[in-house]
């Protein structure tokens, strides 16, 4: 599993999608991340109650996404999708700081 920090930028409307007799809701988010001296747009997708926790979050709001990277070949050609396992929000304070201070 991978993960990223960044900022909230776009968080989707909840879609609901049902598949054999359940339902569950799926949304869309991206934050922004300045990476090799460029602001950078990174979008994920997730599922079930991550989707409803990422609903209730705004914009600007500083956060680690877990994620693993999914790609899938559809018509000759390669689409890629990273599925948003674990966000935290981190709430101004730096991880690394912190986790400096734990040890």
């Amino acid at each position: 599993m991978q993960y990223i920090t960044g900022r909230i930028v776009y968080i989707g409307k909840p879609e609901i999608i049902s598949k054999n007799g359940y339902s569950f809701p799926v949304i869309v988010f991206a934050i922004k991340k300045r990476m090799d001296g460029a602001k950078r747009y990174i979008s994920f997708e997730c599922v079930g109650k991550l989707a409803e926790k990422i609903s209730k979050l705004q914009k600007d709001e500083k956060i680690e996404v877990k994620y693993l990277i999914n790609s899938s070949l559809r018509n000759e050609k390669w689409y890629t999708t990273l599925n948003a396992k674990e966000v935290e929000v981190l709430n101004g304070i730096d991880k690394k700081y912190t986790q400096q201070l734990i040890l």
